[in-house]
């Protein structure tokens, strides 16, 4: 009832109130950590890539809050925070394929920069980012100082793997050393020493070190940048100085260049089986494995996804690349049963597609065929041998489409009479096939007797196996 009390002026300034406080509302629980888009950029779909990663403490891997995410883009710019749980994401828009750089910096750590090609259209999820924590060693006596330096270890690497140049993948990554004294402590700048570095092994695909040798730091550290050529393989490199005629060598530090994006040529589809007991079966399985390489010949990098289809059963809708560049899914028999255009009813075509560096859907088809229960058909059906003399029988052992059964089911054929012998295919393992010559038999019967005495035989044709059983009798005479 006080609502009616109110007249239209009052109601004006209440609607204007309300509206200002939702304002100032929305405004102030904005994230303080939100991603932001570079200034005078609008983000187009059609041309909008997205990046998440996360960063962590190298020594406690606990998530690094608010640690400050700079994006350089050659003609751009942005600024982020990563949050309480490490995690930052953005999306902003290029205006074609550029190298993206990525610096994270954080008080009372080390900064640490990254370096990948970036194509348009694609999500990035970047590997974790672990900050090393600046040394908390105290300072050597000004008036005493470190040792000279003795050894050379590992510090840190920025990650473990890089990608193949222009694939999309992070392609640089950093190492640190720390050269130490006698007593195990980083040697200062009294003591610096030139480091210098090369590699051990190498795919030799044009990887490079950004430098061959550099002074230790104020903390006895020293980094070198390793870039990423066009072949996958694994990369070590060695940091060595010398020291009164001595050499000191590190151990070698291992990275992993993986490879890039699919390559049709480079494109593989096979099946476990070609040949599964499917028609009649709900529930046989059969593995399907894409196997993808890049333009280089190598394994595309760990990650990349496959997508599958097929018109007989239902598979699995996608899988992802392992090291050997391999994404395997499974087909399971089910409705609706295939029928072929050309090959007729059990033979299914699988799908598995991706996309290549141009950003275009390639795909590679196999031919699974689903086979039924088995049916035996023999000509002739009777018999009437001559003394001493033998007669041919063809046989067909197939499912209920003609087509050959499947891998394991085993066909015997029993001959039952005095003094006759039956030869041919009487015993026979089926491989996996789809091959109809697998369909087609015969054996022989030979009377081994001299006796011109008539006497009866009985056949038996039967088969066995994951298709299931059949059985087809019959009879005849020897003289």
């Amino acid at each position: 009832m006080m609502a009616l009390l109110i007249n239209s002026s009052q109601s004006y300034k209440i609607f204007i109130t309300i509206t200002f406080v939702t304002l100032f509302l929305l405004n102030s629980c904005k994230a303080p950590n939100e991603p932001t888009t570079p200034t005078g950029s609008t983000i187009d779909s059609l041309n909008n890539i997205s990046i998440n990663g996360s960063v962590f403490d190298a020594s406690t891997n606990s998530p690094i809050d608010s640690a400050l995410i700079t994006i350089n883009y050659s003609v751009g710019k942005l600024t982020l925070y990563t949050t309480s749980q490490g995690l930052f994401t953005t999306a902003f828009t290029l205006d074609t394929n550029r190298t993206i750089t990525i610096t994270i910096t954080k008080s009372g750590y080390q900064n640490d920069t990254t370096t990948f090609f970036a194509l348009m259209n694609k999500i990035y999820n970047l590997s974790a980012i672990k900050l090393q924590k600046t040394s908390t060693v105290n300072p050597p006596d000004s008036t005493k100082g470190t040792g000279e330096a003795s050894s050379i270890y590992l510090l840190s690497q920025s990650s473990s793997s890089l990608g193949v140049r222009g694939a999309g993948s992070l392609e640089t990554g950093r190492i640190t050393f720390e050269v130490l004294d006698s007593t195990g402590v980083p040697i200062d700048t009294a003591h610096r020493v030139l480091v210098n570095f090369r590699f051990g092994g190498r795919p030799n695909g044009g990887e490079y070190l950004h430098t061959n040798s550099d002074y230790t730091d104020t903390s006895g550290r020293v980094s070198v940048y390793l870039t990423s050529g066009t072949k996958a393989g694994v990369v070590q490199i060695i940091a060595d100085f010398i020291i009164h005629g001595r050499t000191i060598f590190s151990q070698p530090v291992n990275y992993a260049i993986h490879g890039g994006l699919p390559d049709l040529t480079h494109f593989g589809l096979a099946p476990q089986k070609v040949n599964i007991p499917g028609y009649n079966i709900n529930g046989v399985q059969d593995p399907i494995t894409a196997i993808l390489g890049d333009k280089y010949a190598n394994p595309v990098r760990p990650g990349t996804s496959a997508y599958f289809t097929t018109d007989g059963g239902i598979i699995q809708g996608s899988a992802i690349t392992d090291e050997l560049g391999n994404a395997t899914a499974i087909l399971v028999s089910s409705d609706p049963r295939p029928n072929h255009i050309f090959l007729g009813p059990g033979f299914a075509t699988v799908t598995a597609s991706t996309v290549d560096e141009n950003n275009q859907i390639i795909s590679k088809d196999v031919i699974v065929l689903f086979s039924g229960i088995p049916t035996i058909q023999v000509s002739p059906t009777t018999f009437d041998i001559p003394n001493r003399g033998s007669q041919v029988f063809n046989y067909i052992v197939s499912d209920q489409n003609s087509n050959p059964l499947s891998e394991g089911q085993t066909i015997t054929v029993l001959v039952e009479g005095e003094g006759v012998e039956g030869r041919g295919d009487v015993s026979i393992n089926l491989p996996d096939t789809q091959s109809p010559a697998w369909t087609f038999f015969s054996f022989s019967i030979t009377d081994t007797d001299t006796a011109n005495v008539v006497r009866s035989v009985d056949v038996t044709i039967s088969t066995t196996g994951p298709n299931g059983q059949a059985k087809l009798s019959f009879g005849g005479i020897v003289r």
